[in-house]
């Protein structure tokens, strides 16, 4: 998945129909995960030993 901040919103502010596609299909196959911290649907990234959200960068599955 792409952890990228860019703007995945069209011209006129509306979200791209593809990527809300695969966005949707990934939720139905429970490859996100919710954060504790931040509440957003995530992919938690391994980072020095342990899971944190990509979005708040808190841990949230320690070592």
């Amino acid at each position: 998945m792409d952890h990228s901040d860019k703007n995945k919103s069209k011209p006129d502010g509306g979200i791209d129909p593809e990527e809300l596609t695969k966005l949707f299909e990934k939720l139905k196959l429970n490859k996100f995960q919710f954060c504790p911290y931040c509440q957003s649907a995530v992919e938690y990234i391994w980072v020095h030993g342990h899971y944190q959200c990509p979005k708040c960068k808190n841990v949230v599955i320690s070592c």
